[in-house]
């Protein structure tokens, strides 16, 4: 039997090598529970920053709030630019009408008041970004755990039925919750059905982007 040779030193690392006292091995697959928590962490930091930034000037309205929305439109046009510029034609005028509207759709609303409810508009803006953190919040917990379904596979993979099931839900405990908690001039039916009404455009929305994003070969934007 062939002795080893103390001083023979192996050409291979250590870790690898058939020599070495301790051997790496292939990490375990990653839990799918920390997927999850791992792709919401960036998610959850990036949407905290936006939503104090909003809520603050949303809460003290008047020019900190027209100019919010103003920056907010220059930056979607930019990433409607970067995402549609390869094709032209209609697609920028297209893009300034598809963020036009929304913007002074958010303005106009801001700036709803009455004898009775004098920060009504506030009330109005904040019930509209509840709903739709709602819609997404529920989507993305219940599709990641249930998802089955594919809703639109060749837009978006990764968005099922039973993820917008659980966005519409959600928008509609958030509208039930805002009559509870406000003094909204109609009915607790009404809230939650205008909510869940909002889940679906928002969800038509996500949808729209995922297209714009395949279009254009890019994950996020």
């Amino acid at each position: 039997m062939e002795t080893p040779n103390p001083e023979y030193q192996s050409p291979l690392p250590e870790s690898i090598s058939m020599e070495g006292e301790h051997r790496t091995h292939a990490p375990d697959a990653e839990p799918a529970y920390a997927r999850v928590f791992s792709e919401l962490k960036p998610r959850f930091v990036s949407s905290l920053v936006l939503v104090a930034l909003f809520l603050t000037a949303e809460i003290i309205g008047g020019m900190l709030f027209v100019a919010l929305i103003l920056a907010a439109s220059m930056l979607m046009i930019r990433e409607w630019d970067g995402l549609t510029h390869q094709y032209g034609g209609k697609w920028p005028w297209f893009g300034i009408v598809y963020i036009t509207i929304p913007c002074l759709s958010l303005l106009w609303l801001r700036s709803i008041a009455t004898a009775a409810h004098p920060n009504a508009g506030m009330g109005i803006v904040l019930y509209l970004l509840f709903v739709v953190s709602a819609t997404d919040i529920g989507a993305y917990f219940v599709g990641k755990r249930f998802g089955r379904t594919k809703l639109a596979p060749t837009v978006s993979p990764g968005k099922t039925w039973e993820g917008l099931a659980g966005g519409v839900a959600a928008a509609g405990l958030v509208g039930l919750a805002s009559y509870l908690f406000t003094n909204y001039p109609t009915s607790a039916l009404h809230c939650m059905a205008i909510g869940m009404l909002l889940a679906f455009v928002a969800q038509a929305g996500d949808l729209f982007e995922s297209w714009l994003k395949r279009m254009a070969g890019v994950k996020n934007s």
